[in-house]
């Protein structure tokens, strides 16, 4: 059923919309010079401005597949990680999956499931905090841009690492937005909204659960892919960004961090509840890849 939703969303909606973004790149190409490269899709070509919070991004947004940055830095990791990963022989859950993610990620896995809150169309519909799965379920577990708008986000990453199994991997998500974390008293509407403005400090948070954790940034791969978010933070609390603090420059790097459980890991529980306790992972050599591109 999930994948009859997704080839739905791709087949009858998306090409309208691809329509109306190729053409705007057609006539942005006239007058910007700049190309790159999708490697969602493998659109070649000008990429278009795409809104947020705080007004339009330039060379955001993919014309050919609607792929954001995100998307396109999350491929590139995928692509990295996946080879020595052998996917073909592995499961994956693909919580609240992106059409051209997902079409990645169906392709090179055995296995492929997906999860949403209130979807009935996704494989298993269940709260990230509370996931009726059993332990162990899943070798591979992509969560993107979900975590931001959990207030118990702590709970949804030992539900992560819960369900994976030993040797297992996550690929993990958030708008780094933020020099340091802040919390909201509040989710912001306008901010789609998220619970948070996430630092590079969150990472930390990670790292109390899961065994090794390393994070990829736009720096680690090519230009050409324009995995970089171009938007002025500098004036930090607006009408739409009610609690952020300014945040210098107009090209941020994004991040994605590569969680792993290790396959000598003892499941670490609180009481009877079966809750996995924090603690402080460690870089471990299984996530020393291979140089970067």
């Amino acid at each position: 059923m999930a994948e009859i939703h997704a080839w739905l969303r791709d087949a009858v909606v998306h090409p309208a919309r691809r329509w109306r973004r190729l053409a705007q790149a057609r006539t942005m190409a006239r007058i910007d010079s700049a190309r790159f490269d999708c490697p969602v899709c493998g659109y070649h070509g000008i990429f278009i401005p795409v809104g947020g919070p705080l007004g339009m991004r330039k060379y955001g947004l993919c014309p050919a597949c609607g792929a954001f940055e995100r998307h396109r830095l999350e491929a590139k990791v995928l692509e990295k990680i996946l080879a020595p990963f052998d996917p073909a022989q592995r499961s994956c859950l693909h919580f609240a999956p992106e059409p051209g993610l997902a079409n990645l990620l169906r392709r090179r896995f055995g296995e492929y499931h997906t999860s949403e809150l209130t979807d009935t169309s996704a494989d298993i519909v269940g709260d990230l905090r509370d996931l009726p799965i059993p332990g162990a379920s899943y070798d591979f577990v992509l969560a993107s841009a979900i975590l931001e708008h959990i207030q118990e986000d702590r709970l949804a990453m030992a539900e992560i690492y819960r369900i994976l199994k030993p040797g297992g991997m996550a690929v993990l998500y958030v708008p780094i937005v933020a020099d340091a974390t802040i919390e909201y008293p509040e989710p912001v509407e306008s901010e789609d909204f998220h619970v948070r403005a996430p630092g590079t400090d969150y990472f930390d948070r990670c790292r109390e659960f899961f065994d090794a954790v390393r994070v990829f940034t736009s720096a680690d791969f090519s230009e050409r892919n324009q995995l970089y978010i171009y938007e002025d933070r500098s004036h930090g609390a607006t009408a739409n960004t009610p609690y952020r603090k300014p945040m210098l420059g107009e090209r941020h790097l994004d991040y994605v961090a590569v969680c792993l459980k290790e396959p000598c890991d003892i499941a670490r529980r609180e009481g009877s509840g079966g809750r996995l306790q924090p603690h402080h992972g460690t870089a471990g050599t299984i996530l020393d890849l291979a140089p970067a591109e």
